[in-house]
């Protein structure tokens, strides 16, 4: 309908109403998919660190024997991602690093581990049981702290781990690009 000053105001019919009052209208929710895994994300709970390498492997073969899991993907077996284009981070530029690429913590909430399972409860449960030893480092608090300290959570010499497939591979923000 286009646009008029009569309009303002004025009830408009929905189409999907009739069906939503009476409680016959179909979400998206209510579609049910056949061989659907669910997977929840693993979150840092603490905002600066590395985690510790033994841990993480510990708690992963912990929870891999959790009901339902299908798998559970962190820094330690994640394929390589390509970096972001600077131009998405230039803000920012020391996030330019894929999610799980390393060990490293850089905020609080930062993904540490993604587990995959057969349904939601059991995906939740899993993760639930994921804890680190965490190494914890000084909270950087301002851009200005980003900007000013030398490198990133890295390797050494500007270097990222981005996963075990591909391992030191350089920070530019123009490679692969």
């Amino acid at each position: 309908m286009p646009f008029s000053k009569r309009a303002v105001g004025q009830p408009i019919n929905r189409v999907d109403g009739r069906e939503k009052v009476l409680g016959r209208a179909l979400f998206t929710a209510d579609h049910r998919i056949s061989d659907l895994a669910y997977a929840v994300v693993v979150q840092s709970e603490i905002p600066r660190s590395f985690v510790n390498t033994s841990s993480l492997d510990a708690a992963i073969k912990g929870a891999s024997h959790a009901p339902g899991v299908l798998y559970i993907l962190s820094s330690e077996n994640c394929p390589a991602i390509k970096e972001l284009p600077s131009e998405l981070t230039d803000d920012l530029p020391f996030e330019r690093r894929p999610p799980l690429s390393d060990n490293s913590v850089q905020h609080l909430g930062q993904h540490l581990a993604v587990v995959v399972a057969e349904s939601l409860e059991n995906a939740t449960h899993a993760a639930s049981l994921l804890h680190f030893d965490y190494e914890p480092e000084p909270a950087i608090l301002s851009a200005v702290q980003v900007t000013a300290a030398s490198g990133t959570a890295s390797l050494g010499e500007g270097r990222v781990r981005w996963g075990r497939n591909n391992a030191n591979r350089s920070m530019s923000p123009k490679s692969d690009y």
